[in-house]
């Protein structure tokens, strides 16, 4: 609580954004001092319970406002590889210094992003971050561009054959 107070100055508003049942309410009331929003049980299958059933920004008595809302089911990354690059710039500048040009970070020879890793440059909850962020990107690129949807199916209908000769009998 006093980290969050010291990156949080009076005159911001913050907003609570998670599932249902993670504490959202909670945390607000501990901030708060006091009891301003309904706290739900835990459940016993341990799932979330609505709580909070709209949304209300609170003013806390110090002056920091704290916008609380309902349960989330799902929030999805809406972002480019260049977003997800800016937001992981160790990552980037890492990644000029990379033998290929399109290394994926994941095992490529001559990657100085591993090679930083392997090092201890580079956290590795870092770097799992980013490569989590990179799956999301790209699949939402795909689901929304039609070329990335078409390539796509292409590499893996070249996948799909190279696996059937491979298979074959007597190679």
């Amino acid at each position: 609580m006093p980290e969050l107070r010291r990156e949080w100055r009076a005159g911001q508003t913050a907003c609570l954004l998670g599932a249902s049942g993670v504490g959202k309410s909670s945390l607000l009331n501990a901030l708060a001092g006091r009891r301003i929003e309904r706290e739900g049980a835990v459940r016993t299958d341990h799932r979330g319970r609505h709580t909070t059933t709209h949304k209300i920004i609170h003013t806390l008595p110090d002056g920091r406002e704290l916008m609380d809302l309902p349960g989330i089911r799902e929030l999805q990354l809406w972002a480019d590889a260049d977003a997800v690059d800016e937001s992981f710039p160790e990552i980037h500048e890492l990644s000029l210094d990379c033998r290929f040009n399109d290394c994926t970070h994941t095992g490529e020879p001559g990657c100085a992003v591993q090679h930083a890793m392997a090092e201890g440059l580079l956290r590795p909850e870092r770097y799992d971050r980013y490569l989590e962020l990179q799956r999301e990107s790209t699949y939402q690129q795909r689901r929304v561009d039609e070329h990335a949807q078409a390539e796509e199916q292409r590499r893996w209908k070249q996948i799909s054959r190279e696996q059937r000769r491979f298979r074959k009998p007597g190679r």
